[in-house]
């Protein structure tokens, strides 16, 4: 890799787009091509500094694209390195992408960094911060905001005292943190009137702000008498008008706080903005809607009921966020609307099935294969990736026999470098090699398939080696091209 931007900018805004627009996965797909492109078989070592982000021996500094929120969301999680391999898979990258985006306080501590990450955490090894290694902290009213100072800085605390519960300060707190006064939240009592207040007076971003605090005091105490009579009064003021005024603040500056709110109501939060996903009346309402549906974790059964909804486009958006949050209890649901008769919502529940990616999730799309909507069919296959997805490889070689539209054909092609399997290899090999006299296959579809045979990394280098031998010099250059890539 000639120059480490690229990377840092399309990893950047790969975190971005995962931890923002959870509703578009193409851009998540694109990116993760584009990042496998920069990266060009190589592997790195990223490095955060509280002055640059260091990737190998280049210095990339913080004003750089992407740069900042790159090096800020590693130190925020309390990681030091990452060292990224030569033979980095896409979902590898996008599981790292997704830990790394995620708001502060969703892993309190680098173990559970590691834990989130699971089996990728084995391939992309991080490395952690030094004790009392200065990290940015977070600001105790708004826990999902950075603190800015006036001369546009950030304030730094320890990292031992990044605790996000520890950052907010008790009545009986005697001393600041960081050596910054930090301010003193009212007694429950006084906040649930401030809340109560401000909700006779419409004031609902007042409202917020009371409603805020009184979850976090709430999670302070969970077990006081005092906090118990106090839950009680706050279910009471929150009605269901009240929860929804809260959120249609999930669209907007003040989403996290809103959906702090929401998750403290559980189920009946999701319903609400289940609602008013169906509602929403602009393209960039439906996204910061649907991108709050994701972070709930309750009430997942609404989204699946709305599966049977009249509207197609309701459909569509529960079959999303089924996939969105991999809910394997849809998949029943999901089954009965591989045949909608609306194109759109059978894409939907191609994708979902393929992310939800159970044996009876894959068992249903196989069906999806021989869909009559050739963008039905390309979806079936664009999210296939992974082991957990090699039941999908003798569907997959039926289609390519059948199938004459050849943007299908090369997105199976990659499809079968995702999986990596030697069955994959060896169907990837037969598909580069021409196909024989009878059935000669076209140049493109030949050269999609060594770069499906590139994709499986190592264990497709004989494949390729042979290919080397083959009689077209296109399929001789790319076959080379690509050992040499595995090889770096």
């Amino acid at each position: 890799m000639m120059s480490p931007y690229p990377f840092v900018a399309l990893l950047g805004s790969l975190v971005f787009v995962l931890r923002h627009e959870r509703g578009a996965p193409q851009h998540q797909h694109a990116l993760l091509n584009m990042l496998r492109s920069a990266l060009d078989g190589h592997g790195l070592r990223i490095e955060a500094t509280t002055e640059a982000l260091r990737v190998d021996d280049q210095a990339v500094p913080l004003d750089a694209p992407s740069c900042a929120l790159v090096c800020e969301q590693m130190l925020i999680l309390e990681i030091r390195t990452a060292l990224i391999p030569t033979d980095v898979s896409e979902e590898d990258l996008l599981q790292f992408a997704t830990v790394l985006g995620s708001f502060p306080g969703t892993y309190p501590t680098f173990d559970a960094v590691v834990a989130a990450l699971g089996p990728t955490g084995k391939r992309i090894e991080l490395s952690r911060v030094s004790e009392g290694f200065e990290i940015y902290g977070l600001d105790a009213a708004r826990p999902h905001a950075l603190i800015e100072q006036d001369d546009g800085g950030l304030q730094k605390f320890s990292s031992t005292e990044l605790d996000p519960a520890a950052a907010l300060v008790s009545d009986s707190a005697d001393s600041p943190i960081g050596g910054v006064q930090p301010s003193i939240r009212p007694g429950m009592s006084q906040l649930l009137l401030k809340c109560r207040e401000a909700m006779d007076r419409d004031d609902w971003e007042a409202a917020l702000d009371a409603a805020v605090q009184i979850v976090e005091g709430e999670n302070e105490d969970p077990a006081g008498l005092a906090g118990s009579l106090h839950r009680i009064e706050f279910k009471r003021l929150m009605t269901r008008q009240s929860l929804a005024m809260i959120a249609r603040m999930a669209h907007g500056e003040r989403k996290q706080e809103a959906i702090t709110v929401l998750r403290r109501f559980g189920s009946e939060g999701t319903e609400i903005l289940m609602d008013m996903l169906v509602e929403a009346a602009s393209i960039s309402e439906r996204r910061g809607f649907y991108s709050a549906l994701v972070q709930m974790n309750e009430g997942t059964t609404v989204i699946v009921q709305h599966l049977t909804h009249p509207q197609w486009y309701v459909v569509r958006n529960a079959a999303d966020l089924c996939g969105e949050l991999s809910l394997s209890e849809a998949i029943p649901a999901l089954a009965r609307q591989t045949g909608h008769s609306d194109e759109r919502v059978r894409k939907a529940v191609a994708e979902a099935l393929g992310k939800i990616g159970t044996p009876v999730a894959i068992e249903t799309l196989a069906g999806m294969l021989a869909d009559p909507a050739q963008a039905v069919r390309l979806q079936a296959v664009a999210h296939l990736r992974g082991r957990r997805v090699r039941g999908m490889i003798r569907p997959i070689g039926e289609l390519l026999l059948r199938e004459e539209d050849a943007a299908v054909q090369q997105e199976a092609l990659l499809a079968l470098g995702r999986i990596g399997s030697p069955e994959a290899v060896a169907l990837l090999r037969d598909w580069a090699s021409g196909g024989g006299l009878l059935r000669r296959r076209s140049m493109s579809i030949r050269l999609t398939a060594v770069r499906g045979l590139a994709l499986t990394g190592p264990i497709a280098v004989d494949a390729l080696s042979s290919l080397q031998r083959d009689s077209s010099a296109e399929i001789r250059e790319a076959a080379a091209a690509a050992i040499t890539a595995l090889q770096r």
